[in-house]
This record gives structure tokens, sequence and C-alpha cells, in this order.
């Protein structure tokens, strides 16, 4: 892979000569060090596919997920042909495991947790039919990543993953009587801000409270 950092030799000020076209030279060669390191690199900067999929919850911010599954075939079972999986960063638990004897180990905690969030108990009931329009609200208590996934568990319905395909729909939703910035705040950048956790920008950008 490509380097992603830039070697410096850094010269005694008292040791270089007062010749112009030292100068000139060293100012050349920085120059194209600074060039260097402002090209963007699409390996390190280009969207990634593991990032693909997921929707970035402001604080407080409401999620509502809505499915329209109503023409998927009729013999599909929630729960045995197929699953919805809902992921979070941040999150945690503990990931049971086993060693190479198939022997119990301590539970290992996973940050973020690798399992699904538990999905409500009236949408895991049997009873519910999945064939309708589902609609589900997340809410965020911090800023947070989501990932939705409908997935296929039984061979033989593999080729009726298509009927899933554009069925679900999100929308964020921002508190109403929350204090909202005028056009006059947004364009000047007045208000209070608040930096972004790493897990959703690695430099911690600011954001508006």
């Amino acid at each position: 892979t490509r380097a992603s950092y830039g070697t410096y030799h850094l010269i005694d000020a008292g040791n270089t000569s007062n010749n112009s076209a030292d100068r000139a030279e060293a100012d050349a060669i920085m120059i194209m060090h600074k060039s260097n390191c402002q090209k963007a690199s699409v390996i390190e900067e280009s969207a990634r596919d593991r990032e693909r999929g997921w929707y970035e919850v402001p604080f407080m911010r409401q999620a509502h997920l809505s499915f329209d599954w109503r023409r998927i075939p009729s013999d599909m079972v929630f729960d045995e042909h197929y699953k919805l999986g809902i992921y979070a960063r941040p999150s945690r638990c503990g990931d049971a495991r086993c060693n190479d004897n198939s022997e119990r180990i301590p539970d290992v905690e996973e940050s973020p947790c690798l399992q699904p969030l538990e999905l409500p108990d009236w949408f895991v009931d049997p009873a519910t039919d999945k064939r309708q329009v589902i609609n589900m609200t997340l809410l965020a208590l911090d800023d947070a990543l989501i990932r939705v996934e409908v997935q296929i568990t039984h061979g033989l319905y593999l080729a009726s993953s298509d009927a899933f395909t554009n069925t679900m729909s999100i929308h964020i939703e921002s508190p109403s009587r929350a204090k909202a910035l005028t056009d006059d705040d947004i364009l000047y950048g007045n208000g209070e801000k608040r930096p972004l956790p790493p897990h959703i920008s690695w430099e911690e950008r600011e954001v508006d409270m």
C-alpha cells in the first residue's frame, strides 16, 4: 500500500548559507513536499465498503424506520427464513466463545458489539404479520451510527432476497422544541459547538449542538 506519511530532514539554520540559490532550492523542495501531502489519497480518504449502509443519528435525534414487506413471498417465515439485524456504534456486549476443543471460555467483551440489537417483543412475536408496512423508531441518547440488514438465513430462499430491495426507508428527525439556529447563525458559524466522538469522525469535527 502507499505510504501515508512523509519524511522530512531538519536542517540547522546556523549551517545554511545565505546563498539565494540555496534558499530558492530549499523553498522549491518545501513546496514539493507540501503539494504531495495535500494530494487526496483514494485509498485513505474515499468511501470504504465497510462504511456503506451506516447512517449517522446525532445526539437526541430519532431515526424512523419503515419496512414495506407487503410483497415478500407468503411462505417466508420471520426468524426461520429471514431475520432483521440492527447494528449500532458505539455499543458494547459480551461475546460467548469456545476454544479449539469446543470448550466454553469466558466471554470476550466486544466494542463495538458484533451482535445486532434486541428487537421489540411485538416485532418478534410470531402473531405479528410481517407482510405489511412496519414502522420502528430508534432514539439516540448520544451520537451514533446504525446499520440495518435483512439477513436470509435459509438457503432455499436466497432467490427471494430481491423481494427486500428498496423496501426500507429511514427518516432522521430533530427535536422540534430545541433551540434552532437562524440563517445568520448558520452563515456566520454562531451558536454552541460540540466535537463528534471518534467513532463518528476520526478528526472529531465540530458540529452545532
